[in-house]
């Protein structure tokens, strides 16, 4: 019965039936106890019980010699950084895929916690699952290293405390086949997980009016202007081929948000995109999401916008897509300025001058451009066109006025 269940369910069975009676079920019924008892217990296990305890998420030992040998169809990269508390679940969601074809790139970015051995564990259960280490936690090397040592004809980027529907990789790939495509978009569900509940619109959610009402449509230039503002690494699909030969790396010299300038490459390289209109990716909300927290890398935010301006004007189209471009960079510059440290600031402020030109001015007030938009706010306007024209000191006054 337990290999029914996946790893999360069969736990909460195990801690259920097992945590209370490791001390001579003395602690049972008090949570403290049991918590520290399981901690105790973890530590010292024997390979017997935690093999019992992963029953279900693996596959057979049968199974995986037929593979041996068989080159996969995914090559799944997961640079992962201090991420014991949800990589087992994300792990999970990757070896119970109903496409079998699979490789599963595990790049540690220099963890401090039991990353490591979770990690060896579960590549020691299956074969498909390759386990690598570097010392710096950098992302962005880590993803580019991944394209690197992929084998697989397509290429997917996974966040380790997220996690993907069982058949996703199987209708994904179904779908590049038959389109032929160089990259296949699709979306995602936000998953809070303080509430344990799944938001029902995403930011995405407002555009998805404008598309076709086919499950599968191609992306044309006329879409452009929404996936311009959909930079998602784990939200596409793309063939490895497509990636090397266009040499579509992240960028290191963003030290954030690389994502962004990294998506925008891909949409104006990219000759045959797609997307996939359903929601196969389940992104996790929590404290230590970047997206959550103040932290000094939030200052990327400038770097990455720069990179993106350099690529439009590299690409001779900036002034096709200024007027959707802009109110995006808005957006960032504004939400971005929300989760800067107040000792960086003023650093961040004397920066969001030199990411907008003077012919962009045309394009913060357009009434149909901005009819498509739910973000950014009349508020986020009317903040940066205040950063663009007085100094920081009298910015700063006037917000704690406001």
């Amino acid at each position: 019965e337990g290999m029914q269940h996946n790893f999360a369910e069969y736990t909460a069975r195990w801690l259920k039936y097992n945590v209370f009676m490791v001390d001579n079920g003395s602690n049972a019924g008090n949570p403290g106890n049991m918590g520290a008892a399981f901690i105790t217990f973890m530590k010292n296990i024997q390979k017997s019980y935690y093999k019992k305890m992963c029953e279900g998420c693996q596959v057979s030992l049968e199974t995986m010699e037929e593979r041996k040998g068989a080159e996969p169809l995914v090559s799944v990269i997961m640079p992962v950084f201090n991420g014991s508390e949800y990589v087992a679940a994300c792990i999970n969601s990757i070896c119970n895929q109903s496409l079998q074809a699979i490789e599963l790139i595990c790049i540690n970015n220099g963890s401090t916690d039991d990353t490591q051995q979770l990690l060896n564990y579960f590549a020691a259960r299956d074969s498909r699952i390759h386990v690598f280490y570097q010392e710096e936690p950098n992302q962005r090397t880590a993803r580019n290293w991944g394209y690197n040592l992929a084998k697989g004809k397509y290429v997917y980027l996974i966040d380790s405390d997220d996690y993907l529907d069982t058949r996703a990789l199987e209708l994904l790939v179904n779908a590049a086949e038959k389109k032929e495509a160089d990259v296949l978009y699709f979306f995602f569900r936000e998953v809070r997980t303080t509430l344990n509940t799944v938001r029902a619109r995403p930011r995405w959610f407002c555009y998805r009016r404008f598309f076709p009402e086919d499950k599968i449509f191609k992306l044309d230039e006329e879409y452009y202007k929404f996936f311009i503002q959909y930079p998602f690494p784990w939200a596409k699909l793309m063939r490895r081929d497509f990636v090397i030969d266009n040499s579509l790396y992240f960028d290191l010299d963003c030290s954030n948000f690389d994502d962004n300038p990294h998506n925008l490459r891909v949409l104006l390289m990219a000759k045959n995109a797609y997307v996939y209109n359903e929601q196969f990716y389940n992104f996790r909300i929590h404290e230590k999401s970047m997206t959550q927290s103040k932290s000094a890398r939030i200052l990327g935010m400038i770097e990455a916008i720069q990179i993106m301006n350099k690529i439009y004007k590299d690409f001779d189209c900036y002034n096709l897509y200024a007027k959707w471009y802009v109110p995006y960079k808005i957006y960032l510059v504004a939400w971005a300025w929300t989760l800067v440290p107040q000792e960086l600031k003023e650093k961040y402020y004397i920066n969001v001058r030199n990411l907008f030109f003077p012919e962009d001015e045309c394009y913060f007030r357009n009434d149909f451009v901005w009819s498509y938009y739910e973000i950014p706010s009349n508020a986020y306007l009317g903040q940066v066109k205040k950063m663009l024209e007085v100094n920081y000191e009298e910015f700063i006054e006037q917000e704690g006025e406001a």
